[in-house]
């Protein structure tokens, strides 16, 4: 999935391409149609991966990539399309020496399945490609689990007979959640996995189908391999690698002092220890229903204001409580706190009957609300301070 930085010089680097009216000329008996696969990068536009359409023709002195994962920076109030689920996304084509040299400055593999098809099959998944390239075609509101770079090459392919294809879904380890999906390519940015874990809500640990691990590039690339034509054939003729020499994977797993939960523990003992202290819990109880008020603001803004349907139904919101942000200084605050209290107990005994994967790392902060609202009920100058 290609986002904001690198999608940007793709878009650049294809201009010459786009301002060609689309068109399907008759492929010759020379060309290929593959499946590219990009490895995972160092940054989070990269993590995921990258899947693309490649057309070659000698005869024809074509050589071209079909990228859905591209989007126009340009587009008016773009952070906030983004953040509702409205942001458009488009099919573009490229040069493949492009994008090769674009995989190579961030030193990624590009793996290439030459796909064994017909003639008539070659040249109807062609006609597809330049049919969506047409302006009235080639735009589509992005989701990223179910409408992406990956999702949307699934679908062609699915298009290519009137026959379904013969999947075979045996090197996927089914039984896996979506969540569990995206915890499997975040583990070098656990940061961004946290932050993802608090605003994906229950419709993220849906058990994902065979279907739904596709979007994801390399399980589409894996499922490819070994799908088979209607008539028996195997769909990926050859395979090969670029570069020869590939590039080892990237390791950026951070130290623990750089982990989520590290961060959150070491702030909830910070936070309880100054519970010993009454002339600090005033300052401790304002900033910690500063930050709950605010992450409960965006989850709920996620969930009513927005068109993704993942960040639905967010449990995570139990214990981030936006009311916070209305009580912090009216005298009912000890009240609110109380009651915030007794909600993190019982999402702390209810962990796991929730229906939704809490992130493991705000159960050091459900116990400091715990013993927040522990010292507003219990506490020998609660009152005082309040």
């Amino acid at each position: 999935m290609k986002t904001l930085f690198f999608s940007s010089i793709l878009l650049l680097c294809s201009l010459t391409a786009t301002a060609q009216q689309p068109g399907a000329p008759l492929l010759t008996d020379s060309a290929r149609i593959s499946l590219l696969t990009g490895s995972a990068g160092k940054d989070l536009y990269s993590i995921f991966g990258h899947s693309a359409i490649r057309v070659t023709d000698p005869a024809l002195q074509l050589d071209r990539c079909y990228n859905y994962g591209t989007f126009d920076l340009e587009q008016p109030n773009f952070y906030l399309l983004f953040m509702r689920g409205k942001l458009q996304y488009f099919l573009n084509p490229e040069r493949y020496r492009d994008l090769v040299y674009g995989y190579s400055i961030e030193q990624r593999n590009l793996q290439e399945q030459v796909l064994n098809l017909n003639d008539s099959m070659r040249q109807r998944l062609f006609e597809l490609l330049q049919e969506n390239l047409k302006e009235k075609n080639r735009y589509y509101l992005y989701d990223f689990f179910y409408d992406n770079c990956s999702t949307r090459i699934r679908d062609l392919f699915e298009t290519l007979s009137s026959d379904q294809l013969q999947y075979n879904h045996d090197s996927l380890p089914l039984g896996m959640t979506m969540r569990e999906l995206l915890h499997s390519k975040l583990q070098p940015i656990p940061w961004t996995r946290f932050g993802m874990d608090l605003l994906l809500g229950q419709p993220t640990d849906k058990v994902a189908t065979p279907d739904d691990f596709m979007f994801l590039p390399d399980y589409l690339h894996d499922v490819v391999g070994r799908t088979r034509l209607p008539d028996g054939q195997p769909l990926v003729a050859f395979e090969r690698l670029t570069p020869d020499t590939p590039y080892p994977p990237p390791s950026l797993r951070p130290p623990f002092y750089a982990q989520p939960w590290f961060a959150t523990t070491l702030f909830a003992l910070l936070g309880l220890w100054l519970l010993r202290f009454p002339a600090a819990v005033r300052f401790l109880a304002q900033t910690l229903s500063w930050v709950l008020g605010l992450s409960g603001l965006l989850m709920l803004f996620m969930w009513v204001g927005t068109d993704h349907v993942t960040t639905k139904n967010n449990w995570n919101l139990l214990w981030a409580l936006p009311t916070h942000l209305i009580f912090i200084f009216t005298p009912w605050r000890r009240y609110h706190w109380m009651a915030a209290g007794a909600l993190a107990l019982l999402v702390l005994l209810g962990w796991f009957f929730i229906p939704q994967q809490l992130p493991v790392e705000v159960a050091p902060v459900l116990g400091l609300i715990l013993g927040v609202g522990w010292w507003w009920f219990w506490g020998p100058t609660a009152k005082a301070v309040g």
